[in-house]
This record gives C-alpha cells, structure tokens and sequence, in this order.
C-alpha cells in the first residue's frame, strides 16, 4: 500500500517490536533483510523497550497489529493479530482517500 498510494499522500511506518531479546544488530539485520527481500521502500523502526511499555502504550499484547490513521492525525482503526487483514486496511485507506 506504501507503493500503491504513496503518490496519493499515505505514509506507512513498520515498527520490529524486539521481543526475544536477541543482539539488536542480528535483529536489525533480519528486518533489514526482510524488508528488502519484500521490496519494502517504507520507514521502519526498531523498537527496543521491555514488553511491558510497548504493551501498555500500544495496548497489545504481542505482534501483529496495524494501526490507520487518517489525515489529521486521528487513530480510525486498530487491527490485532488474528484480525490484521489486509483486505480491511486497504478498504479503509481507500475509503479514507476518498474523503
């Protein structure tokens, strides 16, 4: 959707929530490779907080989960886990263009 919409102003952001722990330069090498293994042109972010805090701030209990957010900065969606579904994000991105 970064690519398919980013002409039309939607930004997306990919948070590495580090769970487990590992050294964070083998983590910033993985995510690194996965993004450009998927082509990925988009933002990210390593975040290396406890557990605690990314769960409190986010109010999740683990990856993965999307979050939109519409033109004023206002939070429109939230999607957890099993939810995540993409087919639902792009409909409300969309649909948030649209307007």
């Amino acid at each position: 959707m970064h690519r398919k919409y980013g002409d039309k102003g939607v930004t997306a952001v990919s948070v590495c929530l580090i769970v487990d722990k590992p050294l964070p330069e083998k983590v910033r090498t993985r995510v690194e490779t996965f993004l450009k293994e998927q082509n990925a042109t988009l933002a990210n972010v390593l975040l290396n907080e406890d557990s605690k805090v990314w769960e409190e701030r986010l109010k999740i209990d683990g990856p993965p989960c999307v979050y939109v957010f519409n033109r004023d900065n206002q939070h429109v969606v939230k999607l957890v886990g099993d939810q995540v579904n993409y087919s639902v994000i792009e409909a409300e991105v969309t649909k948030l263009l649209g307007k």
